[in-house]
């Protein structure tokens, strides 16, 4: 585990800042979403990148009229070359230059507001009072991780955990847990794609722990209003998601509402086109 301190350049707030340095926020709106980088090219007749630029555009202006004051964000890839676009910026922008941007890469290198690497991203316009970031040891294949920022609401601190783990069952979600019991206080938001339907073993862990699953309805059917994954081919029309493996968990907080985002495509002047292959779970909380 790297743990770290951020200095927010971008919104001009450090850790101990006064409440006139905080950027306004409206309630405890937090979304957490995986973006598709595109980089692997998963939709064989979406090029380039999976046209994540053209995803982008279509839902970073959608996410901000929706009221959110922090956005988890999965499968972020900062500091690209070859034509690739700055996605996590282009979304931060989109929601407002009062927000701010908190990355940390697949390896638990130390958080910063800009970098080189794949990993996740926590957006929000509260002030963030401190970033860790956690390598998993208990992954299948490639290393994953888990981004924690804490954040001011209100005057009452809220701990943000971004996780994208491999699906490697109870023992990998465990693993999560210990970071998260570890820096912990009494409001947690845990979001991320575990790569775990909500059918299979492995998210019993959380329960067990005293955490809330903010949607806690199966995806039962292809298409159902609680599916989340996968809506390939992007640019055809019909929801095709046919798991539940995105999640937002709470602990301490009061779930208001909770609903998934973008079950239908976007329209662009030559169709449709979904904005990821995962939909984003979103929830306001109390």
């Amino acid at each position: 585990m790297v743990k770290a301190l951020l200095l927010l350049s971008l919104s001009g707030c450090t850790p101990g800042g006064t409440a006139d340095s905080t950027p306004a926020c409206g309630p405890l709106r937090v979304a957490s979403w995986n973006l598709l980088h595109g980089y692997l090219d998963e939709d064989p007749d979406a090029q380039p990148f999976d046209r994540v630029e053209e995803r982008l555009a279509l839902a970073g202006p959608a996410l901000a009229e929706d009221g959110l004051a922090a956005l988890m964000l999965q499968e972020v890839v900062m500091g690209a070359t070859d034509g690739y676009p700055d996605t996590a910026e282009i979304l931060r922008v989109a929601q407002g230059e009062a927000w701010s941007l908190t990355f940390g890469d697949l390896f638990g290198t130390e958080p910063a507001s800009s970098g080189n690497g794949w990993g996740q991203a926590i957006l929000t316009c509260y002030e963030v009072l401190e970033a860790n970031n956690h390598v998993l040891t208990t992954t299948s294949g490639t290393p994953r991780s888990v981004l924690h920022t804490r954040v001011s609401v209100e005057g009452d601190e809220v701990d943000l955990f971004d996780a994208h783990t491999s699906g490697n069952g109870a023992i990998e979600v465990e693993d999560v847990l210990g970071f998260v019991e570890e820096l912990g206080g009494d409001r947690i938001v845990l979001g991320g794609d575990f790569n775990i339907a909500d059918d299979e073993e492995g998210m019993e862990v959380l329960e067990d722990a005293g955490f809330t699953d903010v949607i806690g309805e199966p995806c039962l059917v292809e298409g159902g209003p609680t599916c989340t994954n996968s809506t390939i081919p992007l640019g055809e029309e019909g929801n095709r998601s046919d798991q539940r493996i995105d999640y937002l968990w709470v602990r301490g907080l009061e779930v208001v509402e909770a609903e998934v985002l973008f079950t239908s495509p976007m329209e662009t002047s030559e169709g449709v086109l979904w904005v990821s292959d995962h939909l984003p779970v979103v929830a306001t909380l109390d």
